[in-house]
């Protein structure tokens, strides 16, 4: 008697490709990959998200570029100004690319000063670096140097004339240190000197002042081309796409992505406000911006090699840290 044939159970695993290392892998080595880092904000499920970045790709990712990005970047350090972060969470220690901080008005006007959390832990202090400034008057504006590095009696001269300028002060510094130092190089002493110390942040506007460095670049080169396969993934598996891929991962390339980067003023209605990106495609070639906290807009070239086919495409969208939502939102040109 012949039996039925059975229906044999697949064993088959389902298996995705990773935008990055190009892999095929099981779906379960694959994660939520969001846009934005989370470390700058949750944007509930609305948030643009992928899951084509293999767990290792994202792990280490993550770990080089992210974290880095989180807490070296002018934009990781505004994450305080934004409440994205906790002054108790602070680490001035990860803050490389931060080149200090440009007082911009006020009897320091001119000042380079760090911030340091405050022993409670509660906020973040304005603490002022070691410096002399001089001036024409108490007024100023003054001229501010390293205490190693004071201008000469002559160069005094050449800049405020005859007459003694006025001399100021700020920082922790030691007055005879100081006052001997002027004797020393710039053989002056007057009267009048001014002593400041620990100024705090909010008698005055601040300037941050920082590098962009190229792991700063690879993250937003990172945040571009997620976005991409949000909007097109067809279009993030392309070889054209190659060469942005070997620069997030490893910044192995003479090329780099970014075209432009504009500052918006810092009376900006976006500063500290909102996250956006954005990509679009005229032709063969895919432009992207990214906009983190609305401080620095980033353009970028994400394919230097022309698409096989000319498509036209555009998306975009951004990211309200007052309401925590992410709406679509296309940037203009």
């Amino acid at each position: 008697m012949a039996r039925p044939l059975s229906r044999r159970k697949s064993t088959k695993v389902q298996e995705r490709r990773c935008i990055y290392c190009l892999e095929d892998k099981p779906t379960n080595e694959f994660n939520t990959e969001h846009v934005i880092p989370q470390a700058f904000g949750k944007f509930g499920g609305q948030s643009p998200t992928v899951d084509c970045v293999c767990e290792r790709c994202n792990s280490r990712l993550g770990k080089e570029l992210e974290q880095s990005f989180s807490y070296s970047s002018v934009e990781g350090f505004h994450r305080l100004a934004a409440g994205l972060k906790s002054a108790r969470d602070f680490r001035p220690d990860l803050a490389s690319d931060i080149d200090g901080i440009l007082i911009r008005e006020g009897p320091v006007a001119g000042c380079i000063a760090d911030f340091r959390p405050s022993l409670d832990g509660t906020t973040v202090d304005l603490i002022l670096r070691p410096q002399v400034g001089f001036a024409k008057t108490h007024d100023g504006p003054f001229q501010w140097h390293s205490p190693g590095c004071l201008p000469t009696k002559e160069q005094l001269q050449a800049e405020f004339g005859s007459s003694p300028p006025c001399v100021r002060w700020v920082g922790a510094v030691d007055d005879r240190q100081i006052l001997a130092e002027l004797t020393r190089k710039c053989r002056l002493v007057g009267g009048g000197e001014i002593l400041v110390q620990n100024v705090q942040a909010s008698v005055a506007r601040v300037d941050v002042l920082a590098t962009v460095t190229q792991k700063h670049i690879r993250t937003i080169a990172k945040i571009a081309f997620n976005y991409l396969a949000f909007a097109q993934r067809g279009l993030a598996y392309l070889p054209e796409l190659n060469d942005l891929r070997r620069y997030v991962l490893a910044g192995t390339c003479s090329w780099t992505p970014i075209q432009k980067v504009v500052a918006y003023p810092a009376d900006s209605r976006a500063r500290l406000k909102w996250h956006a990106v954005s990509i679009r495609c005229t032709g063969n070639t895919i432009f992207g911006v990214v906009v983190p906290l609305g401080i620095l807009r980033y353009t970028l070239l994400l394919n230097p090699v022309p698409l096989p086919l000319p498509a036209t495409f555009a998306s975009g969208h951004r990211f309200d840290l007052q309401t925590r939502q992410a709406k679509c939102c296309p940037l203009s040109r």
